[in-house]
């Protein structure tokens, strides 16, 4: 048997995203793991640069704390369901 390393079932549970943001506070400074689901037509680097920003931005601004590290873990990508394209691809498999 194989064993899988703590966390990885996250990737084969479907839906619930709800625990996205984990905040941790040391020495005065935030550390945030954030978890996203992005959508298929976005440039991930930029995105996930823009996010790790404004998330920066909101901590030193609405709270006046100095930041220490914001993670940005992609947990999936929202590809639309195109019916007719996947019925038919999933009848020749």
């Amino acid at each position: 048997m194989c064993h899988l390393p703590v966390g990885v079932n996250r990737l084969f549970q479907k839906g619930d995203y709800r625990d996205g943001v984990h905040i941790k506070i040391e020495d005065d400074r935030v550390f945030a793991d954030l978890y996203v689901v992005l959508q298929h037509d976005v440039n991930i680097r930029d995105m996930s640069r823009n996010i790790q920003q404004a998330v920066q931005r909101a901590f030193s601004e609405m709270v006046g704390m100095e930041v220490g590290r914001i993670n940005v873990h992609i947990e999936n990508i929202d590809y639309p369901f195109l019916e007719e394209g996947i019925a038919e691809k999933s009848d020749i498999a």
